[in-house]
Order: C-alpha cells, then structure tokens, then sequence
C-alpha cells in the first residue's frame, strides 16, 4: 500500500473513531483553552466542537469547583499527571445551562523538547454516580454531626 493511502486510511479511521466514541474527549493547550473536541460531546453536552473551540476549559466547571480543583489543574498543565487511579469525578456546565456529572482523566502533553503542551482529557458522562456520591457525603456528614 502506497504511503499516502496508508495515511488516508489511518485518518479516516481515526475519525471514525472521534466520531462515533461515546466517551467525550478534549484537547486543550498550555493556555488551558479547547483547541479539540470529540462531536460526542453533542450528544453529551448539547455543544457542536465548534462552539467550545477556544474557550477556556475551566468556564464549563461549576464555579465552586474551581479553588477546590486548581492545583491539580496546575500540575496537569505544567507536565504532572496528579490523576487519581480512578480518575476524577467533577461537574461540567452543559450548553443548557444544566451540570453533569464527568468522570475523567486528564493526562498532560509534552513538546519534543520536553515542555508542557497542553492536556487530552477523556470523560464520560456519569450523573448517578455522581448522585449517588452526594448522597454519601451528605449522609456521612449528618452522622458526623449527630455524634
């Protein structure tokens, strides 16, 4: 196979792929903007890529989310991986103005020289986990109170 039909091929697979996942994938660079979405993120989310291409990651998260999330996010974007084995469980602003629950990982880029360039992310969309979290928190922080 020649080269050239090698490449179309592999593209064309991989955009089958981005674009038939159901998992939500991001790629966004050291200024923590979207520079790349999945399309599954409009099943997921209600936006189309186009829409999130350029805004900074950080305006989909719930604001008080954010404090609480900074230093992993700094050390993710600096070329850290502080990923928990499990992966993170956080909330994302849907285009409706609605949040979900996300479980995901983040995983930072590096240039060719070794210098951060950036953080692909893949997520799914896990409300009832989610919940059902707050409902233990709540529960464990009312027995914790009542003792």
């Amino acid at each position: 196979m020649r080269p050239t039909a090698l490449l179309e091929r592999s593209q064309s697979e991989y955009r089958m792929l981005a674009e038939n996942a159901s998992d939500v994938v991001f790629l966004a660079g050291p200024d923590r903007c979207v520079r790349w979405v999945s399309p599954s993120v409009t099943r997921s989310l209600g936006w189309t890529p186009d829409e999130l291409v350029g805004t900074p990651i950080a305006d989909l998260w719930r604001p008080e989310a954010l404090a609480a999330t900074e230093r992993d996010r700094a050390a993710v974007y600096s070329g850290a991986d502080p990923t928990p084995a499990n992966g993170y469980l956080f909330e994302l602003r849907a285009k409706d103005g609605t949040y979900h629950w996300v479980a995901g990982r983040a995983t930072p880029l590096v240039d060719d020289d070794g210098s951060p360039a950036g953080v692909v992310s893949g997520m799914k969309i896990v409300d009832e986990l989610g919940r059902s979290a707050t409902r233990l928190g709540s529960a464990a922080s009312e027995s914790a109170g009542s003792a």
